[in-house]
């Protein structure tokens, strides 16, 4: 039998909670995603809002960088069917209709390109 060292030991000790780091703690509710593919800094104005009642549950405006990415974590409530509004300050709009049989860990990713906000639905 190999006999385990007190540095081999340790070392797999910390690697555990590493490894697992993505897994505990994590609530895996939606995300939401801005990506500006642009040349140039976009404010965008994001609302979320419930289907059946129209009620604003998430709303607010964030200035994303050329090139840049904005996380929004968990603003959409497990099992809650709503429309996602995207809408840059130049004119561009795109609606997003999130359905609420979507699993945990589901996210959508809004791109906004020079003429138009790309919208794609995934899994985180």
């Amino acid at each position: 039998m190999a006999h385990l060292s007190r540095r081999k030991s340790l070392k797999a000790i910390l690697t555990i909670p590493m490894g697992l780091s993505g897994c505990i703690g994590s609530n895996n509710e939606p995300d939401i995603h801005i990506f500006n593919s642009t040349s140039s800094t976009v404010s965008v104005q994001i609302e979320v809002s419930k289907v059946n009642t129209n009620k604003t549950i998430f709303s607010d405006t964030v200035s994303v960088s050329p090139d840049g990415h904005h996380i929004y974590k968990d603003p959409i409530p497990e099992g809650t069917e709503c429309m996602i509004l995207v809408e840059t300050e130049g004119g561009l709009e795109t609606e997003y209709k999130w359905k609420s049989d979507y699993g945990l860990g589901h996210s959508v990713q809004f791109d906004v390109k020079e003429s138009e906000i790309e919208t794609n639905h995934g899994t985180a």
